[in-house]
């Protein structure tokens, strides 16, 4: 009998304990939410003690224009964006964003139903955030240093990485734990637990239990106001060749599944040799890349494999990565670019940013069309110029963005075939500017006497003067290979000079 109440006793004060640890858990993760929403400039009624100083009054006012301001200008227009210009998102899917920092504010809002996100930078997670500053006297400056950091980030669109590893590590909240929190409540996120975690060599995670020693990574788990739920994964780690081996974070990259990837004033580092292992891996694991031009150059792509889609405006680098212009993009910018309706990276103001969508293609599939702004046209005259155009010969500029595979299978059967292909006009060489921007398809002569003729290649621009295919009988008896997406225009031309 006495075993049995000493057993019971045991249990109980076991009981007690998980019970109080757990409330103690709770505790801590509500000071850190309340505090997240106070930097951020939200009001939390319950405490006065805070909200009623005049200090937070002027945050609470500076901060609210800052976040009114910044949403109708970038964050909403990114949104809708995305929505619009994005594949939809698998909800469980990782979002991959190196060279990230702090900046899970902008993942957010670019991928509004994505669930899990990695990110990354050399900055230090820093310290937990709580409310003990903000109720003693280090209060006006503690929230002067939070205004300081964000001014670049809500106004550029990125942190200066060498200026905010100055100012996170000398900051009353330093690191970058708390501009994610503020970011999260900023965008409506309640945080609800955060765990300090462990990268291992062979690429797993350790939970760690210790909240009070440094750490270099941290997991958070948010839910919105509208029920959305979102975890988010930093590590304080080098990505360039060798040492993103050496940490085990690609073999942590590795193990998680493919999804999108994000890249945004990223220094041009993967435009150099010593960061071919994070780009080789972003080419390999994403569905789609999502970046402006510091990130992956275009030489990198392979056009068999990849739907590129260009928005917004490029010309040339910023000053300080002046060498890492990229020609090809210049041209491609000039010929294909649809709007982009908020600013981004380096060339941070709208009407001056770029964006590049590059979306994988499933293997064997032939690569879509390519969307190409265009000259906006009353609705009869659109309709009268390309009833106009189908009745005589062109004389065009083309843009090859999608062809039709020709396989041994098929030369086998074949003797004589076309292939059809998809282009958009670049410009009509007769002057003719109305069909600009418009798609066409062409069967060009893809058989002959049993033997594969050459072709472009994808994104290659050339003139050549069309005729309608039913302008020559003789050549309506060759058999087409069209194995592009269904098309409501019927209309097929073929070169009659070249």
């Amino acid at each position: 009998m006495g075993t049995y109440w000493q057993l019971l006793k045991l249990g109980i004060f076991c009981l007690i304990a998980l019970m109080n640890a757990s409330a103690k858990e709770s505790a801590f993760i509500e000071d850190i939410d309340l505090t997240s929403r106070l930097l951020a400039g939200i009001s939390v009624p319950e405490e006065k003690d805070i909200i009623l100083t005049e200090n937070w009054k002027k945050h609470e006012q500076l901060m609210t224009k800052a976040w009114s301001r910044y949403k109708k200008s970038n964050l909403r227009p990114m949104r809708s964006w995305s929505e619009k210009k994005i594949s939809d998102s698998n909800r469980s899917e990782f979002i991959r964003y190196p060279f990230s920092g702090p900046d899970i504010l902008h993942a957010l809002y670019m991928f509004p139903e994505a669930k899990n996100f990695i990110l990354c930078g050399l900055e230090p997670v820093g310290n937990f955030p709580k409310s003990d500053i903000l109720r003693g006297g280090d209060s006006n400056q503690a929230l002067e240093e939070i205004r300081k950091i964000l001014e670049e980030s809500l106004r550029f669109s990125f942190f200066k990485t060498k200026d905010m590893r100055a100012e996170l590590s000398k900051s009353f909240y330093n690191g970058t734990l708390p501009i994610m929190c503020l970011f999260l409540s900023g965008s409506g996120f309640t945080i609800k637990e955060i765990n300090p975690i462990e990268l291992n060599k062979d690429g797993t995670i350790s939970e760690l239990n210790d909240t009070q020693s440094s750490i270099d990574a941290v997991r958070i788990r948010a839910v919105h106001e509208n029920g959305r739920e979102v975890r988010v994964n930093y590590f304080q780690t080098n990505i360039s060749n060798g040492l993103i081996l050496k940490s085990g974070f690609l073999k942590y990259l590795e193990s998680i599944p493919k999804g999108k990837s994000y890249v945004k004033a990223a220094s041009y580092l993967m435009h150099k040799s010593y960061f071919s292992q994070i780009r080789n891996h972003l080419l390999s694991s994403s569905t789609t890349i999502i970046q402006d031009d510091s990130g992956i150059p275009m030489r990198h792509f392979n056009q068999s494999s990849w739907q590129m889609k260009y928005f917004g405006t490029y010309t040339k680098p910023i000053e300080l990565f002046q060498d890492h212009y990229q020609p090809n993009l210049r041209d491609i910018y000039k010929q294909e670019s649809q709007r982009l309706p908020f600013g981004t990276g380096y060339s941070w103001r709208k009407g001056q940013s770029n964006l590049i969508v590059a979306e994988q293609l499933k293997k064997g599939k032939a690569p879509r069309a390519t969307l190409v702004a265009r000259k906006v046209i009353p609705k009869k005259e659109n309709v009268t110029t390309i009833n106009k155009s189908r009745t005589k010969s062109l004389d065009l500029s083309l843009r090859l963005i999608a062809k039709s595979v020709i396989t041994k299978e098929y030369m086998t059967d074949k003797n004589n075939a076309f292939i059809l292909n998809e282009y958009v006009i670049v410009r009509d060489n007769e002057g003719n500017q109305d069909v600009s921007g418009q798609k066409i398809r062409v069967a060009r002569t893809g058989l002959f006497k049993g033997k594969k003729m050459p072709e472009h290649s994808i994104g290659s621009i050339f003139s050549v003067k069309l005729d309608p295919l039913s302008n020559y009988p003789s050549l309506m008896e060759w058999p087409i290979k069209n194995d592009l997406p269904n098309s409501k225009d019927h209309i097929i031309y073929v070169p009659s000079q070249s």
